[in-house]
């Protein structure tokens, strides 16, 4: 059944392992540094607290560096709409999100994709 399966044949060195999430963080900063055509980032959210701000200015120098790079983050709408659990008042990363691009010379996209249903659990 596996044959059955497409692939893309990948050489054994073109793999690398990140361990610990602060290996992830500068391996996601260093690609971001050297892109020069486009950035396309996937992730539930990008939280408002350290990590996740120094992400989104990497992105923001990137795209002053190179306004024609063409960079897109796309987000769950509803996690990113919503506050951790216990803050009160409308606290969602959004709120980050829209505060950055407004103030960007070259603002770039943050997409909130919708779900067919809000998660259930975590």
């Amino acid at each position: 059944m596996l044959d059955k399966l497409g692939g893309i044949a990948l050489n054994a060195d073109a793999v690398s392992w990140l361990l610990k999430p602060k290996d992830f963080k500068q391996a996601l900063l260093t690609k971001i540094a050297s892109a020069t055509s486009s950035i396309y980032i996937a992730a539930l959210y990008v939280e408002d607290d350290e990590a996740g701000r120094e992400v989104l200015q990497a992105l923001l120098d990137a795209k002053n560096q190179n306004p024609q790079l063409d960079i897109k983050v796309l987000v769950d709408y509803h996690r990113a709409r919503r506050g951790l659990i216990g803050q009160k008042g409308d606290s969602g990363n959004y709120i980050l999100y829209r505060q950055l691009m407004d103030q960007a010379s070259h603002p770039f996209d943050i997409v909130g994709v919708p779900v067919k249903s809000r998660e259930f659990m975590g």
